[in-house]
């Protein structure tokens, strides 16, 4: 029995991981080599395994078949004379009882040209404990599988599946002469930017509570030939200080309307983290739009929580990737879309992009530099939307059943005519548990008192200029005549993810205000000076008053010495 041309040709034509780029004949008594290329920069180990041994020619014609030492021949051959191929189930190694059989079916009319890749998983299920011969690859540079003798080879990607970044290579069937082949493994990748626009390149920027901050992720259609299922999943993570608006959308070569997709997203109990999954659903069907743009959007409000230092407020993101396709893949039980425990997947690194947000610290203090309470200050500005004030967060509601004391704190006791000296006003309020999307309002607390120590501080708060004006001062105390202008700026240009540098300027009126900054705190001290006082003994009040009292004193005189005349000449 002889393998010629045409059973090579089978193979080499469905060989969808791996494409003959130079073939030479040398002796078989020299060794054979195979070279292998791969196209990425994972680190992989090929291993041969010989299928069928015996002779090849210089015509390209094998002869004196046999099971090679790569494959437990018996077994195979059990399994194949069970296995159906085709939509008429038929099976084609039914009556096969050597080697040479199976060649024979091989190189026959009745085995199809797509049956190839049913043949070979089947074949990889059966391999020899050792391989013939291995060879390993260092960051994308070409490796040799060499001293091999005549055959027939089946060649598997061994080891990627320890990188989280690599894909498996499709098996290769290969008839050896000396050769190179390159081996096809594509590994999506994905990047995730703040904005709202594919071509954004920010990782990093600042925002004050309320805002919202939108993310793009771009990928590629991946080349998905050879695989019968594909899993594509991107994995987001948001911290506590983020709130997601569940509003993905998604493109594919800039077409939305027929891109399938679920998401699924938790509040971790905890951590305050939410997890997101942006399922793609039965994402083989985009196969033949291999190398088209992915670009995914979606957003999430700077909530109550949001972590005023360098730590700030990150989201994280990693693809999910099908990366063997030798291997059927099952599905999560749950969710065929999604992988499950036991199917092959690889990860792209993770992509993290970052929000800062700041914090104030207002101090309020007489001549002396003791600290005062009752004053009452506002705050609004360009990029204010709400803030933590004093620790808390409510908003005006005529619904709400809380309400503001002069300490800057809140109570559900309502006023009366014993306590109401202790109150701001009447006014009912609603406490703000959670900032979304849906809650954010201009006025959310945007008054406030100090507290007990004197201080007011307003958390969260983004690049901008923000406007702090008394609205009460001290008891005794004068109000301030100007509202305090706060500019809150970057001192090297944009935050990057390691790094975000304030700078803050405050003036009330046209006198400078002197603010300390300190990693993401702006703090600062606004003096109130007590009310005016009467003049004081000796001085132009109480020459006024002896003056007046003087003429008073006079008139009087005047008036009796007159009744007295009156008084003669009557009698």
């Amino acid at each position: 029995m002889r393998i010629t041309k045409s059973f090579l040709a089978i193979f080499m034509s469905l060989m969808m991981a791996a494409t003959v780029l130079a073939t030479s004949t040398t002796s078989a008594a020299e060794g054979l080599t195979i070279t292998v290329k791969p196209n990425d920069k994972a680190d992989h180990t090929y291993a041969a395994y010989q299928i069928f041994a015996g002779t090849v020619t210089k015509g390209e014609v094998m002869t004196e078949i046999t099971w090679g030492d790569g494959v437990k021949g018996g077994e195979l051959l059990s399994a194949l004379a069970q296995e159906e191929f085709g939509d008429s189930n038929a099976k084609l190694f039914a009556g096969c009882t050597s080697a040479e059989d199976v060649a024979a079916v091989l190189v026959s009319d009745s085995f199809e040209d797509e049956y190839i890749d049913q043949f070979a998983a089947l074949v990889g299920k059966f391999l020899a404990d050792e391989a013939t011969a291995t060879a390993s690859t260092t960051n994308g540079e070409p490796c040799a599988i060499s001293g091999l003798a005549a055959g027939y080879y089946f060649i598997k990607d061994t080891n990627v599946g320890a990188d989280p970044n690599g894909a498996y290579t499709r098996y290769i069937l290969q008839l050896v002469h000396n050769q190179t082949i390159e081996a096809k493994s594509d590994i999506p990748t994905l990047d995730k930017k703040i904005g709202t626009e594919a071509t954004s390149t920010v990782v990093a920027n600042t925002a004050g509570i309320g805002d919202k901050i939108p993310y793009v992720l771009t990928s590629a259609v991946p080349n998905m030939t050879g695989y019968a299922k594909y899993f594509f999943v991107v994995n987001d993570t948001m911290s506590k200080g983020l709130t997601f608006n569940d509003d993905v959308a998604i493109t594919i070569d800039g077409y939305s309307e027929d891109v399938d997709f679920t998401v699924e997203s938790s509040v971790d109990e905890t951590s305050g983290e939410t997890s997101i999954e942006i399922i793609f659903n039965d994402f083989i069907q985009y196969a033949e739009l291999a190398g088209k743009q992915i670009v995914i959007t979606y957003s999430a409000t700077l909530n109550e929580n949001a972590d005023v230092t360098i730590t700030g407020n990150p989201n994280i993101a990693e693809l999910i990737y099908s990366n063997n396709p030798n291997e059927e893949s099952q599905g999560d039980p749950e969710n065929s879309n999604k992988p499950g425990a036991d199917d092959p997947i690889g990860k792209t690194p993770e992509k993290k992009v970052i929000t800062y947000s700041a914090a104030v610290e207002l101090t309020k203090v007489d001549a002396q530099g003791n600290k005062l309470t009752g004053a009452k200050f506002a705050i609004s500005g360009t990029s204010y939307k709400t803030s933590i004030i004093n620790g808390a967060m409510f908003r005006k509601a005529d619904d709400g059943t809380y309400y503001m004391l002069k300490d800057g704190t809140f109570t559900e006791t309502a006023p009366n005519a014993d306590n109401a000296d202790k109150y701001a006003s009447t006014d009912k309020y609603a406490k703000v548990d959670k900032v979304d999307k849906d809650t954010v309002l201009e006025d959310i607390n945007a008054e406030a008192y100090v507290d007990a120590d004197g201080v007011i501080s307003f958390k969260g708060l983004g690049v901008g200029t923000y406007t702090i004006t008394e609205l009460i001062a001290p008891e005794g105390y004068n109000l301030l005549k100007n509202p305090i202008t706060l500019t809150i700026g970057l001192e090297d240009g944009e935050p990057t993810l390691t790094t975000c540098k304030w700078t803050a300027t405050a003036e009330e009126g046209t006198i400078d205000v002197p603010v300390t900054v300190s990693d993401f705190k702006m703090s600062f001290t606004v003096e109130n000076n007590k009310g005016a006082e009467l003049p004081s003994t000796g001085g132009i009040g109480t020459t006024i008053f002896y003056v007046v009292g003087g003429i008073l004193v006079l008139g009087a005189v005047v008036l009796l010495v007159t009744r007295k005349r009156m008084d003669a000449e009557e009698k």
